[in-house]
């Protein structure tokens, strides 16, 4: 009998935590052999959704362990650096769109190996999917699908705020095929609750797509979004509508379920620019005029930069920047415009005892230097 997986991995595996996958030959166990036994695994990814295509992306040669006659490979960094966020839609409609970069599929050969020597072929295993989602340390036993049609990406709370005017982007994963409908439950300040559904259209099995909401918020105290057409769970995500503020800016960040969140600040914030360059001396003339100089400027460049402050907010919300610190992926959406941006400060304090109004604020700059400037749009 070929080497093969001890158990079938995980349908769809969070890459951000170890994923550990064990071989053994039931037929001809390690412990039993003349020779040092050895597992040969290749890790292969398809970079095309759907294509069949595979590449390989990690070779391992592991020992067996005798007592148990199992050989282990982890296989979650080499996948992991197979995955990433794809850039947000800012599109003003709803129609879905695709991010294809996060969840890949993956396959895994393997044989054995006796004293160098290939025992028999490769056995194939799979296809299964790579996620770029994880869980903290101490959650590690979570299962992020459970029996859901569509999981929402996102780290925030499910019962949130939510600001006349805000921008909306929502991402799922759908955990099967078929025809997704959006659910909004309009609750007014006064009268009956509204049902409202649109069709967002098809979706396949592990293709995570985002669609952008907008929600006309006159005479309402709050509203629900929900998501049916596919058998299985949903959970619903509810938005207490708040006061129109003074200052209102965006930012659209990946979250470690690799999609995306939005944090709406309410605080004043400051931009701030830095130039740096270098001088170098030049020969001097004798007869100069004194409106000359012996000393050139070069590698002249700039930076612009924010400091961000996201105005008071609830602790839980507060707890969720951790998430976004530590993607650092981030995008500041103002005028119908993307422009990212790298977090420049790490430590940020997340709360005293004996605090209920909570802030943050945030250093960052543009996520690329200037050389000229032709306008004054910050």
């Amino acid at each position: 009998m070929p080497t093969q997986l001890t158990q079938p991995l995980p349908s769809v595996a969070p890459v951000r935590n170890a994923l550990r996958a064990t071989f053994a030959d039931p037929a001809d166990l390690a412990s039993g052999r003349e020779g040092v036994s050895e597992v040969e695994v290749r890790l292969q990814i398809e970079d095309v959704p759907g294509s069949g295509q595979y590449r390989t992306i990690g070779e391992y040669l592991n020992p067996y362990d005798y007592d148990s006659d199992v050989a282990s490979v982890y296989l979650h960094r080499a996948l992991l650096g197979t995955l990433k966020f794809t850039k947000p839609s800012i599109a003003t409609d709803l129609s879905l769109h695709p991010l294809s970069d996060m969840v890949k599929r993956y396959r895994v050969l393997s044989r054995d190996v006796v004293d160098g020597e290939p025992v028999g072929e490769f056995n194939t295993q799979g296809a299964y999917h790579a996620w770029m989602a994880g869980t903290s340390f101490v959650n590690n036993q979570m299962d992020l699908v459970g029996n859901n049609a569509a999981v929402w990406l996102t780290t925030k709370p499910y019962n949130r705020r939510y600001y006349p005017g805000e921008f909306l982007p929502l991402c799922i994963l759908p955990t099967a095929s078929g025809n997704l409908t959006l659910k909004i439950t309009r609750h007014p300040v006064t009268g009956e609750s509204e049902l409202v559904e649109e069709a967002l259209g098809a979706v396949t099995a592990f293709h995570p797509v985002q669609f952008n909401l907008q929600v006309d918020t006159t005479g309402l105290k709050s509203f629900d979004v929900g998501l049916s057409g596919i058998d299985g769970g949903y959970y619903t995500l509810k938005f207490a509508i708040l006061p129109q503020p003074e200052y209102l800016t965006h930012l659209i960040y990946g979250n470690s379920l690799g999609g995306y969140d939005v944090l709406p600040m309410t605080g004043k914030q400051s931009f701030h620019n830095e130039t740096s360059g270098e001088v170098i001396e030049t020969a001097l003339d004798p007869d100069h005029t004194g409106s000359d100089s012996n000393y050139r400027t070069f590698n002249q460049k700039a930076v612009d930069s924010l400091t961000l402050r996201t105005g008071y907010m609830a602790l839980t919300e507060r707890l969720c920047l951790r998430d976004m610190a530590l993607m650092n992926e981030v995008y500041i959406y103002r005028g119908g415009t993307l422009r990212k941006l790298i977090l420049e400060n790490a430590a940020q304090l997340l709360n005293s005892e004996g605090e209920y109004l909570h802030s943050s604020e945030f250093t960052a700059r543009y996520a690329f230097d200037n050389f000229a400037y032709n306008s004054t749009t910050l």
